[in-house]
C-alpha cells in the first residue's frame, strides 16, 4: 500500500506547521477550508486584544467528543462556537446534536462556509 504524491506533499506541509499559534498556522492552497481556518486564525491574532482561540485540528480525526466543532473563540464580548464546512458541505449528525445541545446551554454557535460569512457572524 502506497501514498501518492500529492497526498505526500499534503501530508509534509501539515507536519511541517511547528507553531501552532495565529502567526505560523499553513495550510495547502487547494484546501479551501483550512484556508479559511487559517484566515480566522490570523485574524483573531490581529485583534486587539488578541482573541484567543481553540482549534480543533485538521490533519487527523478528533479525539475529543465527535461532533466537536472547529472553533471556540474568546472575544471581549464573550465566547463564540465555530464550525466551519466547504462551500456545499453539511454538519454531520453528530455535529448538528452537539450545536443543538451548545444552544440549548446558550451559547452562540455559527456554521461558516466562507470569510465574508465569518466576518457577517463575529460583526452580529
Amino acid at each position: 500500500m502506497g501514498i501518492q504524491p500529492s497526498d505526500y506533499e499534503a501530508m509534509k506541509t501539515r507536519l511541517a506547521v511547528k507553531n501552532r499559534g495565529h502567526e505560523k498556522f499553513t495550510v495547502p492552497i487547494r484546501d479551501v477550508e483550512g484556508e479559511l481556518h487559517r484566515k480566522i486564525l490570523d485574524w483573531c491574532g490581529q485583534q486587539w486584544p488578541r482573541w484567543k482561540a481553540i482549534h480543533s485540528r485538521m490533519d487527523k480525526r478528533t479525539t475529543n467528543e465527535p461532533g466537536t466543532p472547529d472553533f471556540v473563540l474568546f472575544a471581549p464580548h464573550g465566547a463564540m462556537i465555530i464550525e466551519c464546512k466547504r462551500p456545499g458541505a453539511k454538519l454531520s449528525q453528530e455535529q448538528q446534536v452537539y450545536h443543538h445541545e451548545l444552544r440549548l446551554l446558550g451559547w452562540r454557535v455559527g456554521v461558516v462556509h466562507t470569510w465574508e460569512e465569518f466576518i457577517k457572524w463575529v460583526s452580529i
